[in-house]
């Protein structure tokens, strides 16, 4: 399975190094790439200084833009599958075979590492614990199935859901991807990870986010069955 690894970064000068370095050590061979979200930090320099391929966005276009970049890339580019891990170190990139594994089987399309599932140690700030609670719950009853983590930036997935990931418009890459897939007919499945903390630098949510983010997810989720089945209609009058 040729596989992708994309990591999606801005102003992550001070923890990116570890991350790359620390990639090649994963038992499985795959390429790596960067999608450089405008940072106004070193961390371009860092990422050339190492030799990895990199895409430099011109502006700032945010996280699920940096990851459709890394989609597109990998479609074009004839890959099997693609990995997202995040650029701030708390991934370890050991998880890498165990994410792949079940799309090998062909017992998932997309599969999420999730801080929870199987009894998880992950520990959350209490308000965000509400929050994942809050959006697994709902992702739960809109998938038919149960979910622990809907935030979590470490995924795997078939070209296939790469391919439905960047014709879509509304994608967050979080709880609504995971409804949006579903509802066009693919599989997901959690994969249990460790996450560490980070270690440098600031986390992309903000103070505000804690009100944002909520309302946004749930009108991302809403919007995402409803394109879903616009999809899925076509398919069927074709």
């Amino acid at each position: 399975m040729k596989s992708l690894v994309v990591v999606p970064a801005y102003n992550e000068g001070q923890n990116i190094r570890q991350v790359l370095v620390a990639l090649p050590e994963a038992s499985v061979t795959f390429d790596v790439l960067v999608i450089d979200d405008c940072s106004t930090d070193n961390t371009g320099d860092v990422v050339a200084e190492l030799g990895i391929p990199q895409i430099r966005l011109p502006c700032n276009l945010g996280y699920a833009r940096a990851v459709q970049t890394g989609l597109r890339y990998a479609v074009n580019h004839e890959y099997d599958a693609v990995v997202l891990i995040d650029a701030d170190g708390q991934h370890n990139p050991n998880v890498i075979p165990s994410m792949l594994e079940p799309l090998k089987r062909g017992e998932a399309d997309l599969t999420v590492g999730s801080r929870f599932v199987h009894g998880g140690s992950y520990r959350a700030s209490f308000g965000r614990a509400i929050g994942i609670r809050l959006f697994s719950h709902l992702a739960s009853f809109l998938l038919k199935q149960k979910v622990t983590d809907t935030s979590s930036g470490c995924k795997a997935m078939h070209i296939g859901v790469a391919r439905a990931l960047i014709a879509s418009h509304f994608v967050d890459f979080h709880a609504e991807a995971l409804v949006y897939v579903t509802r066009l007919g693919y599989g997901v499945r959690e994969v249990p990870i460790t996450v560490g903390n980070r270690a440098q630098g600031s986390s992309m949510y903000s103070p505000l986010s804690f009100v944002t983010y909520p309302l946004q997810t749930i009108l991302l989720m809403l919007v995402a069955m409803w394109e879903a089945s616009q999809h899925r209609s076509e398919e069927f009058h074709r």
